[in-house]
């Protein structure tokens, strides 16, 4: 991994994201080829900012492809469309790639920040300290149920068998979560081996990997700790699996929260 070259490489992706956007707004007629290529370069620069551990631009991304999304949906070929991608872009500034530096030299960024600054304040980096912004939390999707879970640098694997409940990794074998029973598969399901595959989300721990299996990444929240400790309500505990205790409710949907 080389955050710098991987930092250029990501504003070298923007800016072209930036052309193909500019084209699209010229032409009247069907743009799909173009909507493509620009949903493909919004995967390289997400890929790359998760690769980086920069929850910063993950978040900034996110909420560029629900602009893209409503887009898209909308065939909003007009102006104020346009201007709502064009400002999310904005956004995400050459001059925040400190974000790609890893995450030991973000963490000394983040002490200087405390010490010299009070909190709320930030410096060109956008650190801010974590009493005031609160923590990172990551969301995914598997089935129809939504998990939550301390952020970390994570690593994702795809087109697994769906049916394991075990993978083997870098030479050891690792727990999946939550299990297979989760879809509640059917005879006929675990005969169709194009339906069986699946994504899992690695997360790096202090204490090792654990690995989740998913189906949709979701928003990487910032929350106050404390606001989100209040916000935990408890589960039945034949609700779901006995390491699940607790569920956060936000925007209407129930997140169960993995602790770690």
């Amino acid at each position: 991994m080389d955050p710098v070259k991987d930092s250029r490489f990501f504003f070298d992706l923007k800016r072209k994201f930036e052309v193909i956007l500019e084209e699209v707004e010229k032409k009247t007629f069907d743009q799909k080829d173009e909507i493509r290529e620009l949903e493909s370069l919004w995967e390289e620069m997400f890929e790359l900012a998760g690769k980086n551990d920069s929850p910063y631009f993950q978040i900034r991304l996110k909420n560029l492809k629900k602009q893209l999304e409503t887009f898209v949906k909308n065939k909003g070929y007009e102006k104020q469309e346009f201007d709502r991608i064009y400002h999310q872009l904005g956004k995400m500034k050459q001059n925040d790639s400190v974000e790609f530096l890893d995450e030991s030299l973000r963490n000394r960024l983040e002490r200087i920040a405390q010490k010299h600054y009070s909190p709320g304040d930030m410096i060109s980096s956008e650190v801010v300290a974590t009493s005031k912004k609160g923590k990172y939390y990551i969301t995914f999707r598997c089935g129809t149920i939504y998990f939550i879970t301390d952020w970390s640098s994570y690593t994702v694997l795809k087109d697994l068998d769906r049916r394991k409940n075990t993978v083997e990794y870098k030479g050891s074998v690792y727990r999946i979560f939550p299990s297979a029973f989760v879809y509640g598969l059917s005879e006929e399901e675990y005969r169709n081996e194009n339906f069986l595959t699946m994504n899992l989300l690695v997360l790096k721990r202090e204490s090792g990997l654990e690995f989740y299996r998913f189906d949709t990444l979701g928003e990487i929240l910032q929350i106050n700790e404390g606001t989100f400790l209040k916000g935990l309500k408890p589960i039945e505990s034949s609700e779901m699996d006995k390491r699940i205790r607790n569920y956060f409710r936000k925007a209407g949907i129930r997140y169960y929260y993995i602790p770690v």
